[in-house]
């Protein structure tokens, strides 16, 4: 579902990122819109066509998964909306097949995020926290269009195969840090590896609603 063009922080965004705070497993799957084409509306991006159009503030939320489309062959719709935030932060997160509309997208990540949900709950014995779902999501997605993350396919083609690959083989790491508290993470790089890649997540606070700064904790700045 979705309203209005907006990429601004907005006081249903905050309200996710507190719920995603007080559960730590719920995890929220947005659709990023069929407004590809339009203006951005308001604010520094306005005179961009093409970007900035996510239909809804409450998809700035940091905490939830916004969802592109693309067709079957892995290229984007050009009806899917694009981001950034207000802000500057990537959005839409990831991209998934969906031949009508990106809500048809953000349903299959939802199905992958389950499937990725029940296997590390079969590991752990408790439901997973929201953060790691979306790193292994994010991690294993295959990097397309510009390189890196970028505001068009987010992180990049969902393949959640590999991602309950990577739960399976327990490719991951969770940890609790404190402010000003510097913490090492130890990890072994297979022999004959050619290319790692890593992944940070992490439930960040409600933010101001500001176009300025809505992330309250970088850490990876």
């Amino acid at each position: 579902y979705g309203s209005d063009i907006s990429h601004d922080y907005t006081l249903s965004a905050q309200a996710y990122d507190h719920s995603t705070r007080l559960r730590s497993s719920l995890l929220h799957v947005f659709s990023a819109g069929n407004e590809g084409m339009a203006k951005g509306g308001v604010g520094p991006y306005a005179v961009l066509s093409g970007f900035a159009n996510l239909t809804g503030g409450f998809k700035m939320a940091k905490n939830a998964l916004v969802v592109a489309g693309v067709d079957s062959t892995g290229r984007l719709w050009p009806f899917s909306s694009r981001g950034p935030s207000a802000d500057g932060r990537i959005k839409p997160d990831i991209a998934a097949f969906g031949q009508g509309g990106t809500s048809e997208s953000a349903a299959l990540v939802s199905a992958a995020a389950a499937l990725l949900g029940q296997e590390l709950r079969e590991q752990q014995g408790a439901l997973p926290a929201a953060a790691l779902v979306r790193a292994l999501l994010l991690t294993t997605a295959h990097d397309v269009g510009m390189t890196g993350p970028d505001f068009e396919y987010g992180y990049g083609l969902l393949d959640v195969a590999q991602a309950v690959s990577c739960a399976r083989r327990k490719q991951y790491g969770q940890q609790q840090i404190q402010k000003g508290s510097p913490q090492k993470f130890p990890f072994e790089v297979e022999t004959g590896a050619s290319r790692l890649q890593l992944t940070l997540t992490w439930d960040d606070l409600p933010g101001a609603l500001t176009p300025q700064k809505s992330l309250q904790n970088d850490l990876d700045s």
